[in-house]
């Protein structure tokens, strides 16, 4: 299969101490590409135990499918979940902890996810940025807006924990990516700045992934310098 997309990526520790976030992009031998951003709870004790726990289940697990083009995509990322969700339990061996889960598998111009918890799928399309996945926290961007207790926080409704999962995101049918589409795979970080800010770094710099990631990170943390959290971001285009 030829290559559909361009991507880069970035990753900063923000203001935290240390680095929570986990990410890790696998390519099989049929050009399947599966994006994985796990991102640890702040305020537990095993959250980076977390997030890396399920990079590298993910990464195990997708060495076991020798072509993903001839998988069922939904049925591969439940199971994708499955194995995630044991790893955690399995690997904090009774500490506290967790994470979310963005997974995105990209079969041709087909974009296929996995989501639980509060990072973000996001698509600029026609000079519109619109987010694709569900988002499983009880705080939206407009009550982080003018609410300023909330201004960076998100409450999760969901995430992995090595226990029942209430709330996952898998869609049954695909959504088809389109000839210069950008996308964002990224943990919630991203979203410190404003949506219609993020919009407009992208429009100005749609061609280039890679300016695109290093400004709006730039960005954050010049405005965010004290209460920027963990960013771990890939950005795709279509071609």
């Amino acid at each position: 299969m030829e290559n559909v997309f361009y991507c880069e990526f970035i990753q900063s520790v923000g203001s935290r101490h240390s680095q929570e976030d986990s990410a890790t992009f696998v390519v099989d031998k049929g050009g399947a590409g599966l994006f994985v951003i796990a991102d640890g709870m702040g305020g537990m004790t095993a959250g980076a135990l977390a997030s890396k726990s399920i990079t590298q289940a993910c990464e195990k697990f997708f060495a076991e499918y020798a072509d993903l083009t001839t998988t069922s995509p939904n049925l591969f990322l439940s199971e994708l979940l499955k194995v995630s969700n044991d790893a955690v339990r399995d690997n904090l061996n009774g500490a506290t902890g967790g994470s979310t889960i963005l997974a995105v598998l990209i079969v041709g111009h087909e974009i296929w996810w996995l989501s639980v918890g509060d990072s973000v799928l996001l698509l600029f399309r026609d000079g519109k940025l619109a987010r694709l996945n569900a988002n499983h926290s009880y705080i939206d961007y407009k009550t982080r807006t003018f609410c300023k207790a909330f201004e960076h926080s998100n409450i999760l409704a969901s995430a992995v924990m090595g226990k029942d999962i209430l709330y996952k995101d898998i869609p049954s049918s695909p959504f088809r990516a389109r000839k210069n589409d950008l996308l964002l795979v990224s943990s919630d970080g991203i979203m410190d700045i404003a949506p219609k800010g993020l919009e407009k770094i992208i429009k100005t710099h749609s061609l280039s992934p890679g300016i695109i990631l290093r400004t709006a990170v730039s960005e954050i943390l010049r405005d965010y310098a004290n209460t920027a959290d963990n960013i771990t971001s890939y950005a795709l285009r279509f071609m």
